[in-house]
């Protein structure tokens, strides 16, 4: 041990009296490091634990068929306790009024043992109890990150009512920090209970049945009881169904059944394996980009070390043995690598803070998954560290070790030294991985260059987006449709302003109404024909810069008591199209497309 302590105080010596060669190096290894560790604290908060302040997240599991009625979950939960303990949830945006300020929120309903279920614990107050499914009490659990956001912290928030929907629903607890629930994906502001969400329901929704079998609208997932495994419950919940549905006269469909999977292992695997496979191209280009910084300082090294084989064949001279020279050109990598991880950690933190304020699709960004350069991370940075530094000082070093004194001291220049040999062999190891990178990024650029130039049929481009949905603070039909007719209005009023419309379907926002149709004086022996349905405002392919090929747009004289009216696309009736109606007759009520106003580029 002391003599490793003595070969790293001679490094730090030796590397003060290079201080440009050193502060290089050091900003070399910062760069690598850094964005290596910062990368690996997003795989980390996204990929590695997808689920936090959940207990055995392992042990999870979900039915990954359709959604269920709520009579269908109270018989599987009841009947399968033996193999799974099981929740449901139900996810539904509700319009939060704060402050006299009503925003949309990100709400689960969810049964009284959703907690328990996952194992969670409240940061404040308490979760559900049994029996709340029922409850004639309206109550909600807040998300960690709206109570600091909305409420402050304000621990005083728990036993006070806050208006969900119009409705007044007391806080009785606030969820750990951190805490997303059981879907990948999904960033709830709140939960409220299967006994709550009837009186905040709206719209159509306010008229449907809970207790009806006909309505599929909870996911089911469970925790697995000591002893059972995924093929276990997979059977058990098979015959609870077949049995639930031969009771009730209906047809069991074992496709739609037949699959229990691991939360924990379906995390993030919903569009086919999307985010994996993002951050392992990410990850695998700032590796790429470390080794050959790795191949850069093996060259300095070797360089320096050309320097100072006067030095390193009198020591030889002088009784050093090859495993001492080696080991001290290992020790100056070393310190070096050391260095680097600790600038690299400042760089992380830049780093990690750039990339988690990329905007990404409704306004999300990766701040949600909270990565942070917790205990885990700063491993990864050491382990990181010393595989670098002896990445890079190992070849320096064999090459330092096996220099015959001998030779150096007689200063034979006609020959040629196993160090060229080396350097060499880095300088083609460098090139290489440089090309690979080269290509690839060109690959990359091309391939962004050609999406950001595919002609969407709309313009973007100075459009500004601001989502209403007026059925969720309870608007009657002819408030809803004065309020957006009017905001229109006033919005074309302004100056600078050239267009301005509404949409019940956000064009590439993946939502869809679908409505089947028929042509006069045209025989359809089988099912008619479906169409996307989009309900739009007058002005609307104005507003989106979308020509109208024949005919004309929708205008104000496009309102009830007027003719019927539609515009389709040319792909109707050649395959599945998209037809486009006026909102008239309370239309833009019943498809609930109104509430607070939020801005968005």
């Amino acid at each position: 041990m002391a003599g490793l302590w003595s070969d790293v105080r001679f490094a730090l010596r030796s590397l003060r009296r290079s201080p440009a060669f050193a502060a290089m190096a050091i900003a070399i290894l910062a760069v690598g490091i850094g964005a290596n560790t910062a990368i690996y604290s997003l795989i980390d908060a996204i990929l590695l634990r997808p689920l936090p302040a959940v207990a055995e997240p392992g042990r999870l599991v979900d039915l990954t068929g359709d959604s269920v009625a709520l009579p269908v979950y109270e018989t599987l939960r009841d009947e399968a306790r033996t193999t799974a303990a099981l929740a449901a949830q139900s996810d539904r945006s509700m319009s939060l009024l704060h402050g006299g300020v009503a925003r949309m929120a990100s709400g689960l309903v969810v049964s009284d043992n959703y907690f328990d279920v996952l194992r969670v614990r409240p940061a404040l107050g308490r979760f559900f109890r049994a029996g709340e499914n029922d409850s004639a009490e309206a109550v909600a659990v807040l998300g960690h990150g709206l109570w600091k956001g909305r409420f402050g912290g304000d621990p005083s928030v728990v036993g006070r009512p806050v208006v969900l929907n119009g409705v007044a629903v007391t806080v009785i607890g606030v969820a750990p920090p951190g805490f997303r629930g059981e879907t990948f994906g999904v960033f709830p502001d709140l939960w409220v209970s299967l006994g709550t969400w009837p009186r905040l329901r709206t719209g159509p929704l306010a008229t449907l049945d809970m207790k009806s079998r006909n309505w599929g609208w909870l996911s089911v997932f469970g925790r697995l009881e000591p002893g059972a495994t995924a093929a276990g419950a997979r059977a058990a919940l098979t015959s609870v169904l077949q049995r639930d549905a031969a009771a009730h006269g209906e047809r069991f469909e074992p496709a739609r059944w037949n699959v229990v999977r691991s939360i924990r292992s379906a995390a993030g695997a919903s569009d086919g394996d999307a985010p994996a496979r993002a951050f392992t191209l990410l990850g695998a280009a700032v590796l790429g980009a470390l080794l050959i910084a790795c191949a850069n300082l093996a060259n300095l090294l070797l360089a320096r070390a050309a320097g100072r084989e006067r030095e390193i064949a009198l020591r030889q001279a002088l009784g050093a043995t090859p495993i001492r020279i080696a080991r001290q050109v290992l020790a100056e990598s070393l310190v070096l690598s050391a260095a680097g991880a600790a600038a690299g950690l400042l760089v992380a933190s830049w780093t990690l803070s750039a990339l988690t304020r990329i905007p990404l699709m409704d306004g999300l960004t990766l701040s949600l998954f909270e990565p942070r350069l917790g205990p885990r991370a700063l491993a990864f940075a050491g382990a990181l560290a010393a595989f670098v530094g002896v990445a890079f000082g190992v070849l320096p070093a064999l090459a330092a070790a096996r220099g015959p004194a001998a030779g150096v001291l007689a200063a034979n220049a006609a020959t040629i030294s196993p160090r060229s040999r080396l350097k060499g062999a880095l300088v083609a190891a460098q090139v290489a991985l440089c090309l690979a990178l080269l290509v690839t990024s060109g690959l990359l650029a091309r391939s962004l260059m050609r999406a950001w130039s595919v002609d969407l049929g709309l313009q973007t481009r100075g459009v500004v987006l601001a989502r209403v949905q007026l059925g969720l603070a309870r608007y009657d039909e002819p408030r809803a449709i004065a309020f957006v007719t009017e905001l229109a209005e006033r919005l074309e009023s302004r100056r600078g302003i050239a267009a301005a419309s509404w949409t019940g379907v956000l064009p590439l926002s993946g939502g869809r109404e679908e409505e089947s149709f028929e042509v006069e004086g045209v025989a359809y022996p089988g099912r008619r024909p479906v169409a996307d349905l989009a309900p739009v405002g007058p002005r609307y392919f104005r507003t989106l810069g979308i020509p109208v090929a024949e005919g004309r747009e929708f205008d104000r004289d496009d309102r009830s008591g007027s003719p019927s009216v539609a515009i389709v696309n040319r792909g109707l009736g050649l395959y599945q199209g998209k037809v486009y109606v006026p909102v008239i007759d309370g239309r833009l009520v019943a498809l609930d497309a109104t509430t607070p106003m939020e801005e968005a580029a």
